[in-house]
């Protein structure tokens, strides 16, 4: 069984006006197993399968549902123990 790393991210302007989730540093960790692979992200509910995390530019794509969101929102995000990604928001 994989260990479950949980991160917080905060929504960034440039995330919101393109549709990508952007991993920093920190959150890396998190998106290490994810590289080379094709998985399905759980974004505030709906499952959008065939996800890749890009290396290059440190980011995932997530497309119009990433609009839903408001700059400085914060997220939680984690993975299961099949791989797959889940980001869920911050209720406050």
């Amino acid at each position: 069984m994989n260990k479950v790393i949980k991160v917080k991210h905060v929504v960034k302007g440039w995330e919101k006006k393109y549709g990508y989730l952007g991993v920093t540093l920190t959150e890396r960790d998190l998106f290490r197993p994810l590289m080379n692979t094709h998985f399905t992200l759980n974004f505030l509910g709906d499952d959008l399968p065939n996800r890749t995390y890009s290396q290059r530019y440190k980011r995932i794509y997530v497309g119009k549902k990433i609009k839903e969101l408001q700059v400085g929102d914060v997220l939680t995000c984690y993975t299961d123990e099949r791989g797959n990604l889940y980001v869920k928001r911050n209720r406050l």
